[in-house]
This record gives C-alpha cells, structure tokens and sequence, in this order.
C-alpha cells in the first residue's frame, strides 16, 4: 500500500498482522502504533480498542495508521467468517 507520509513523501506501508487469544491485532513495525480488533459479541462485526498517540518517528499519522488496519482487520474478520462479505 503507498501512502503520502507526514512530510509529503511516498512512504510504502508493510502493516502486520497476528492473531493473538482470538483477536486481530494489527501494528506498524518501527512504530508504537497497534491496534487490537475483537469480535461483537452479536456476531454484527468488529470493534477496536487502542490507545494511540502521536509517533514523532512514524512515517504516517496516527489516523492514517488507523484508517488502513481497519481496512486489513475487516478483511480478515471476512475471511474468518466474524462479519458478510457485503451482497452485490
């Protein structure tokens, strides 16, 4: 995934992706971003909890950051059957 960095640069983003106790835990290497996503108890989709604050060394921000683990958790909660693939 390229992305613009804090400075205006191209940075390309390699995020990482463990299963750890039965939830999606996405990070940035290098950084101190992570984010753990968890299965609604419903069955309705994915929720997240993170304590994320500016990395002054991080190539993106802290939104960005968010904004793309989102997009990788959804992906794998699909693939593991937590959330429907949206009808055509």
């Amino acid at each position: 995934m390229t992305v613009r960095s804090k400075t205006g640069g191209v940075f390309r983003s390699v995020l990482k992706l463990e299963m750890q106790d039965g939830e999606i835990v996405i990070s940035l290497p290098g950084t101190k971003y992570d984010v753990t996503f968890r299965r609604l108890a419903d069955g309705a989709g994915i929720s997240a909890s993170h304590n994320i604050g500016d990395d002054e060394d991080a190539p993106i921000t802290p939104v960005e950051f968010l904004e793309r683990a989102w997009g990788v958790a959804r992906d794998k909660a699909r693939e593991l059957g937590w959330i429907l693939r949206p009808h055509a």
